[in-house]
């Protein structure tokens, strides 16, 4: 069946098929001067070729092609759904060819449906088509040829994949827009890429050299980013003063971060996440520390990930895994299948909109049993975005194989998201927050809950600690903690706290308790002022810190309880001292109460040594390093921090 559209305009409001009978009559022309107008909410089904070469617009509706396109006219899928082949199609390859000049083509929808045919663009085209919203594999084959974009222009309107059931995706193109600030982020490609690091974040250019003027290579604006690990150019690394490198690899073996080791070789990998600094894009003067930030889209080509994926992991007790989103698709953590993790999950937040608390991002923490994370997690929480990585830990009471698997039912539309909201819980929760003294935003937070079902002593019911490269606060039990569930607190317990990295001279600590403790009373102790500040429901500590080493003592502030109506007077009667500290081994504890036992933690919470019913300890035995004394008296437990050397 052959149809010729010449110097006439046709509007379609019913569903139309078109069917190919024979080969020689295997085409639909538009002619440059016809045009055809597809009505909202029709659909529209063509077996036979289509080729446009006049005007070609699809509204609201649905556009089935089971055949080849070609356009070189005027085509308009924007508000349309593009259906390529049906679930019976027959064998057969097809090809989309978008010689439309430098203007994309956008289209709402794309639906890979061909069964056993496929589909495949024309590398040589100038043409390019650009979803706008989601694409859906069922089956068959599309080979995009890098004439296939899921685009992504702004910081919320990433083109998704949307759950699949079946079918491949090939050397598709992924955008990831970056808002203009100078920042690490935790980064995962959705694609296994088709070429090299190089080839794809830094658009397949990098600097030779490290004058601006003449060595910045930037053939494409606004898209791509410098990666720096050379002062010459080596490696595929772009050249800079200090060559220090900008993008990371996690070794989850030694629990740090190493650099790649280069970006012309090595290629992008589906289950690989990493960590860049994103300075901008490439026009940003590397030599020039104060270049401001640009926004970016980075594009990774290569082939999509669709089914089952499960992560390596770390293997020890404890142990942090470094999980790259396997999909560009919004995955929802709360329904992937897991096993030997705590439930919880660290995200990483860039500080766009917190220039000031935060100027080089923190870890955020959310508690997935409270889905919300409470005030830590702010806009964060359990859905993880395409594009995004994210750390998990392992349990440290590990009895099992760690183990995560995401599956295509994990992911999450877009309109299915609302907003999260925390599960009624009867804690008592204790929100403290670290604010620079002018800055309505926290730098940090660390949350106390209280309740008889909670064990004071660490375990996989609290949250470790993730430091930030800015300020940092921790509850110390048995290593840094975020989130720390206790026990309803005894009569002069303490809990020491942990500040450092101060950036400025004046802060403030804001505590907020959620209600009243059933026996006792909250109390901010400051060892270097030498105060004590009822918390009541709220209290707000201003303080300073200067070039006094004493008032910058990460233990200078501690929380502490009482079953009495206590004042600055009441001091020393809660002090409990370790001393020489740092020290060479040993150890002596001075309180006014029967020390009745002592265990010693390294940083990472590992039991090392006991004691009990003694004032004096002997650590010579251990290693050189920074550990935790966790002090039972006759009137509470207090945790202090000794230095070994």
């Amino acid at each position: 069946m052959l149809i010729n559209m010449q110097k006439f305009t046709l509007y379609l409001f019913f569903t139309l098929t078109l069917f190919c009978f024979s080969p020689s009559f295997a085409q639909f022309t538009i002619s440059s001067d016809a045009s055809v107008h597809v009505g909202d909410g029709v659909t529209m089904i063509s077996q036979s070729d289509v080729k446009n070469q006049g005007t070609f617009k699809v509204g609201a509706g649905v556009f089935t092609l089971d055949a080849s396109l070609t356009n070189t006219g005027t085509l308009d899928l924007t508000t349309a759904t593009l259906k390529l082949g049906t679930s019976t199609s027959s064998a057969k390859t097809n090809t989309l060819n978008m010689s439309n000049g430098s203007t994309p083509i956008s289209v709402k929808h794309l639906i890979l449906d061909a069964n056993t045919s496929s589909f495949t663009g024309v590398s040589e085209s100038l043409g390019m088509l650009r979803i706008t919203e989601s694409l859906e594999s069922r089956s068959g084959t599309l080979d995009a040829k890098g004439k296939i974009v899921l685009a992504n222009t702004t910081a919320t309107d990433a083109a998704q994949v949307i759950e699949s059931s079946d079918g491949t995706v090939n050397d598709i193109v992924v955008e990831r827009y970056i808002p203009g600030k100078k920042a690490f982020r935790l980064l995962a490609s959705p694609v296994n890429s088709t070429g090299s690091i190089r080839d794809n974040l830094q658009e397949g250019q990098n600097n030779m050299g490290t004058d601006y003027s003449t060595d910045n290579s930037n053939d494409v604006e606004t898209y791509g980013t410098h990666i720096t690990g050379s002062k010459t150019g080596d490696n595929g690394f772009d050249a800079s003063m200090d060559g220090d490198p900008s993008m990371f690899l996690y070794n989850q073996i030694d629990q740090n971060w190493e650099g790649v080791p280069n970006t012309d070789t090595d290629k992008l990998t589906v289950g690989i996440p990493y960590r860049l600094l994103v300075r901008g894009d490439r026009s940003i003067d590397l030599s020039s520390p104060t270049a401001a930030a640009t926004a970016t889209t980075l594009r990774v080509q290569g082939d999509l990930h669709i089914g089952e994926h499960e992560p390596a992991m770390a293997t020890g007790a404890g142990e942090f895994s470094f999980i790259a989103n396997p999909y560009q698709a919004t995955v929802n953590y709360s329904l992937v299948e897991r096993e030997g993790v705590k439930n919880y999950i660290y995200m990483w937040d860039a500080g766009i909109n917190d220039n000031a608390a935060n100027p080089n991002g923190k870890y955020v923490t959310i508690d997935l049993d409270m889905l919300d994370g409470g005030s830590l997690s702010g806009e964060f929480n359990e859905y993880i975005l395409p594009g995004e990585s994210f750390f998990v830990q392992n349990e440290e009471t590990l009895t099992s194989t760690p183990r995560l698997r995401f599956q295509e039912a994990d992911k999450q539309r877009a309109e299915h998201i609302a907003a999260s909201s925390s599960k009624t819980t009867e804690d008592i929760t204790a929100l403290i927050t670290l604010h620079k003294a002018d800055v309505a935003n926290p730098s940090d937070a660390v949350v106390l809950q209280f309740n008889e079902s909670y064990t004071t002593q660490a375990d996989d019911e609290d949250a470790t600690k993730l430091l930030n490269p800015d300020e940092n606060i921790a509850i110390l039990n048995q290593g840094y903690r975020v989130i720390d569930k206790r026990d309803l607190p005894t009569k002069e317990e303490s809990i020491p706290l942990f500040l450092d990295n101060y950036k400025t001279d004046d802060y403030r600590l804001d505590i907020e308790l959620s209600a009243a403790l059933p026996s006792s009373t909250m109390y901010l102790r400051d060892a270097y002022l030498e105060t004590l500040e009822e918390v009541d429901s709220k209290l707000t500590y201003a303080f300073s810190v200067d070039q006094n080493t004493d008032s910058k003592n990460t233990d200078r502030f501690s929380i502490v309880f009482s079953n009495e109506t206590l004042g600055n007077q009441d001091f020393e009667s809660l002090s409990l001292s370790v001393y020489p500290n740092p020290t060479k081994g040993r150890v002596n504890i001075e309180t006014s109460s029967i020390v009745e036992a002592i265990e010693v933690f390294d940083i990472t919470g590992k039991s090392v040594h006991n004691a009990s019913q003694t004032s004096t300890v002997n650590i010579q035995h251990l290693n050189a390093g920074v550990y935790l004394f966790q002090i039972q008296t006759s009137e509470g437990t207090s945790t202090k921090k000794v230095i070994k050397y």
